[in-house]
């Protein structure tokens, strides 16, 4: 299956048999790793690739607002069981603002099958090597992690967005340039994280089952900068945040 690239203020490379991802943009480079590949947990804790998909099809398009990729994956099989599971990835560049929309969509699935689905993989600032690399997390009263540090750190309590060990909906990462991850379906959804030794850390979104179903749309914002560090993403949080307020202030008031 050959790879299907679209965008045109960022430019997305997309390779439907493996997801590996790359964004690139007139300031940076952002790519996925070939050592994590996308993957779901069943209710039994086994990990199932998403390259256990024995139906796939790929489809480029173009809209209104921008260009998207859609991947469709069906017939999860491993050596132990075979699955209903049936789902629908979506890469779409938004043009006008120069995000990228990550959307996963069940379409099939059997009650009491999936615990959790992870896409999409982790994302790295690509190049930029003689700058200093960061990662920023909402975890307790934030963290702030070199990729230089050289202490392992991982989770050892649930990392439930919104909870009171990951209390804010995002991460970021940086060098020169960065991006910002916003997890919008964040009622069931972990981030999950590992940072090894000097090491850039490794952060993702986990979409958790809802009473036995992934059962709905899940969707994860990214944003570019083409200079980027910590007080960047916490504006650009906040100032997101702020304009979702009007505009349901506004909603209420003209109802």
């Amino acid at each position: 299956m050959e790879q299907i690239e679209f965008g045109s203020k960022v430019r997305v490379r997309l390779d439907p048999q493996t997801m590996d991802i790359r964004l690139e943009t007139a300031f940076g480079r952002y790519a996925s790793r070939a050592e994590f590949r996308p993957y779901f947990i069943d209710m039994e804790g086994e990990r199932v690739p998403f390259s256990a998909a024995e139906q796939r099809s790929a489809v480029r398009w173009d809209c209104g607002t921008g260009s998207a990729a859609r991947v469709r994956l069906g017939g999860f099989r491993t050596e132990k069981k075979r699955y209903a599971l049936e789902i629908l990835l979506q890469i779409e560049v938004l043009e006008q603002t120069g995000e990228v929309l990550f959307e996963l969509i069940p379409l099939r699935e059997a009650y009491g099958e999936v615990k959790k689905i992870c896409w999409p993989q982790p994302l790295y600032v690509c190049g930029e090597e003689r700058a200093r690399g960061f990662t920023a997390m909402p975890m307790m009263q934030g963290m702030l992690i070199p990729d230089d540090c050289p202490d392992e750190l991982h989770p050892f309590l649930s990392t439930r967005v919104c909870s009171t060990e990951c209390v804010l909906p995002f991460w970021g990462s940086y060098r020169e340039s960065g991006f910002l991850a916003i997890i919008e379906s964040y009622a069931d959804a972990c981030l999950d994280y590992h940072h090894l030794p000097y090491q850039p850390a490794r952060l993702s979104v986990q979409w958790e089952h809802s009473m036995g179903t992934i059962g709905y749309r899940r969707t994860l914002r990214v944003q570019l900068f083409e200079t980027c560090d910590h007080v960047r993403l916490a504006k650009a949080w906040r100032g997101l945040s702020r304009w979702r307020k009007r505009r349901s202030a506004r909603k209420r008031s003209s109802s």
